[in-house]
């Protein structure tokens, strides 16, 4: 994966239908009001496949909100429905690379997130 701006968006597909999000600060802060969790925290427990069903029904919802996306409860629904692996790669990167910038720190999150330290070559 090419380096890339903190201003570009990130895509994913939720509920049939593909969203696309800048890694803003009203998103990231509306994300941290509603978990009461810092993003790069968030980050790594997504990474991780740590992050429990409703936390991650609460990032959904807020990424979406500004979107006119679905309410929490279809949030949920949703995640139950169709499960939320395919979502842990551009949600986790979302919250990281608001906070970081740039796919080199997202992958020292995953790394941290996974009790490795990250490989330096990638990081240059």
């Amino acid at each position: 994966m090419a380096e890339e701006s903190v201003k570009q968006e990130i895509e994913f597909t939720f509920g049939g239908r593909v969203w696309s999000v800048r890694p803003e600060f009203q998103v990231i802060a509306a994300v941290e009001k509603a978990t009461g969790e810092p993003s790069l925290i968030l980050a790594r427990k997504i990474y991780a496949l740590e992050i429990p069903l409703v936390t991650l029904s609460l990032i959904i919802f807020s990424i979406l909100r500004s979107q006119g996306g679905p309410n929490l409860e279809e949030v949920g629904k949703t995640l139950m429905a169709d499960g939320y692996e395919q979502l842990t790669e551009p949600v986790g990167d979302l919250l990281a690379r608001a906070l970081k910038g740039n796919t080199a720190h997202m992958r020292e999150a995953a790394a941290a997130a996974a009790g490795n330290k990250p490989d330096p070559q990638q990081q240059a």
